[in-house]
């Protein structure tokens, strides 16, 4: 714990001490495909054995959007047409209204006071063109957890970012800790955002091409060594979301199929977005995603709380760990709810919290790789505003 502050864009904000930094995960954290496979001992897995994962795992998320799709047929209830609502006309607002912000955060704010139920099953809503918004419903926190207390987060009074303003102000998590003996301590870590992006402008100089986020390459070799792990193994949520796509928001999946195979940087990677935001610990606040497309979101972590709201569809979705969440983020306002930590107790593998995952794409990045061929951004890199 500290008290000492110092000043940032946001004002004088809390320093953060060594006690608040994030620990490592202790004993051994396993590649991607051993979890699949099952035990190889301590031998690298071969090329062989990684196939093989590969085809079980897809497999199974085959078999689970299978599950999903027989669901929907079998409950048509559970697809829902809103008459009153067409996608196009949401995209065509002014993305950077306040009074547009404003408003939806004045809904999201009515729609928490008086507790609204959230939708508990999986569901697929659709515009009134039959355009779909929305679907929804893997874990990743050991992973996470590893890569931050290796390479550090964001702050988010460092950027100003208003998404998560709630800790620009504090930017830690409070949560108590419960010793062998029963000793209750409250404790603190700090909170933040990392952007492992395999492609895209650099924020205030378009000019300068396509390439990957600074996160994505580290700060040191050891940084870029533990990215270049996390981003591979975090990968893993990826098997499931491209057939989510894929099924149920085919013309995105096309498009996004062709944008990923130009752009990808990193090439163990096989999502379709090339966007990769993980929030440790933060609260998300009424916002829109003005240069994103379709976003999918899924999350982890031992927290109470949390729903997704979609004020615009005067929608609110239990957002439970593990849960999916596919939704045109450029086009509808969204917040998660106010949530709070579980307590941790001696021997814990992890601290408690929450971690989200927010797969995505940016549109500028979309429409500059529309055309090119697989590989193209490794070909040029930063000479792509010239070609």
């Amino acid at each position: 714990m500290t008290d000492r502050r110092y000043p940032t864009r946001s004002g004088n904000v809390p320093h953060p001490a060594k006690l608040d930094c994030i620990p490592p995960i202790p004993g051994r954290l396993w590649p991607r495909w051993k979890a699949i496979r099952g035990n190889w001992g301590d031998k690298p897995a071969t090329q062989r054995q990684i196939k093989a994962a590969r085809k079980k795992e897809n497999t199974v998320y085959t078999q689970r959007v299978a599950n999903l799709d027989q669901f929907f047929k079998e409950n048509p209830d559970h697809v829902i047409q809103l008459e009153n609502v067409d996608l196009q006309e949401l995209d065509r607002r002014p993305k950077g209204d306040q009074t547009l912000l404003h408003e939806a955060e004045v809904k999201v704010e009515r729609m928490i006071k008086r507790q609204q139920q959230g939708v508990r099953t999986s569901t697929l809503w659709k515009d009134r063109t039959g355009k779909p918004l929305d679907a929804e419903g893997l874990a990743d926190f050991c992973e996470t957890q590893q890569m931050v207390h290796d390479t550090g987060v964001e702050l988010p009074q460092s950027t100003g970012d208003q998404r998560h303003r709630e800790n620009i102000v504090e930017p830690f998590m409070k949560y108590e800790h419960v010793d062998a003996a029963g000793q209750r301590q409250v404790r603190q870590v700090v909170t933040g955002v990392k952007h492992h992006v395999e492609c895209w402008t650099e924020q205030g100089n378009p000019q300068h091409g396509l390439m990957p986020s600074k996160d994505a390459i580290g700060k040191s070799a050891n940084a870029h060594m533990s990215t270049i792990r996390y981003m591979s193994n975090i990968d893993r949520q990826s098997g499931l979301l491209n057939k989510l796509t894929q099924r149920f928001f085919s013309k995105v999946h096309a498009q996004e199929q062709r944008a990923s195979a130009a752009g990808r940087w990193l090439k163990t990677r096989t999502a379709n977005t090339l966007g990769l935001a993980t929030l440790y610990n933060v609260q998300t606040a009424t916002h829109l995603d003005r240069n994103d497309r379709w976003c999918k979101l899924t999350n982890w972590g031992k927290y109470r709380g949390g729903m997704f709201y979609l004020p615009d569809l005067d929608l609110v979705l239990e957002y439970n760990p593990g849960d999916v969440v596919i939704f045109a983020s450029h086009c509808l306002y969204h917040a998660i709810g106010p949530w709070t930590p579980e307590e941790a107790h001696e021997g814990d593998v992890h601290l408690p919290g929450r971690v989200s995952w927010v797969h995505f794409n940016h549109q500028d990045v979309m429409e500059l790789l529309d055309g090119k061929p697989a590989d193209w951004m490794l070909q040029y890199g930063s000479n792509s505003t010239r070609m």
